[in-house]
């Protein structure tokens, strides 16, 4: 900062220190150039990628915090009054009963993870950061060959002993507001949205992978079952529900929606 101060102050120095500036601005607007263009290039035949590329492009993506009136602590005396509602008012029920009679399969345990499936999470995870990660993501990508011995032994201690890193359970809690023409001003119309650290959500999906394998493989799972499986989508759901529909109307039913 010295050194800049002292350029400023001399007439010749400004000058030339000036059109480095410039120098530098139109390098790094060729660098985003190339960027977004890569990002086009490759959203290619992925129509909901391209439209995400361009709402980033145009930022139309970009979402505006919440009003500087509102304290972190308008925010948790919110969650925690929405949290004990939810917890008084099904207090009376009965708890859920299971019938497992029926079921003879069980996952006592979970599989050993391998170095190749962790460097496949690694390359095919987006390049997203918390401010929780020692480094960025893209540092981690970079260097996947010397860190992955060391993250899957870490992903493997977790799943044998069962238990999660008490150093993962932290996240970063934005408030979003629900809907567009809600009150801004009012805490109860926003929603938490945490952000993990990098090596939780790697640990997440290492789990994720045998759960749903295990509930697939098995036949655990529901037919109608859309959330949170490979393959299907929100999609899946309006398409079975338009079939229930026709099939209704065949019939001569009536069909209601709530």
């Amino acid at each position: 900062l010295e050194r800049c101060y002292r350029r400023m102050r001399n007439p010749d120095d400004h000058i030339v220190w000036t059109g480095q500036i410039k120098t530098m601005h139109d390098l790094f607007a060729r660098k985003q150039n190339k960027f977004w263009e890569a990002k086009v290039r490759d959203s290619r035949g992925n129509p909901k990628k391209l439209w995400r590329t361009l709402s980033a492009i145009l930022g139309k993506d970009r979402k505006s915090g919440p009003p500087t009136e509102l304290t972190a602590d308008d925010f948790l005396k919110s969650f925690t009054e929405k949290t004990e509602g939810v917890r008084q008012s099904t207090s009376s029920a009965s708890y859920p009963e299971f019938d497992v009679t029926g079921c003879p399969h069980n996952l006592l345990e979970f599989a050993p993870i391998d170095h190749e499936f962790i460097q496949r999470l690694i390359h095919n995870s987006p390049n997203k950061n918390c401010t929780l990660d020692p480094v960025p993501t893209w540092i981690i990508k970079r260097f996947a060959n010397e860190l992955v011995p060391f993250i899957t032994a870490y992903c493997n201690t977790s799943l044998r002993d069962g238990a999660f890193p008490v150093s993962q359970k932290n996240a970063i809690i934005s408030a979003i507001l629900k809907k567009p023409n809600l009150d801004a001003h009012t805490a109860g119309n926003y929603r938490p949205i945490s952000n993990l650290s990098y090596l939780s959500k790697l640990l997440e999906r290492c789990v994720n992978k045998q759960l749903n394998e295990y509930l697939s493989n098995k036949n655990l799972l529901s037919p109608v079952q859309s959330a949170y499986r490979c393959s299907y989508s929100t999609d899946s759901a309006v398409l079975k529900v338009l079939s229930d529909f026709y099939e209704a109307d065949k019939r001569k039913m009536v069909t209601l929606l709530g």
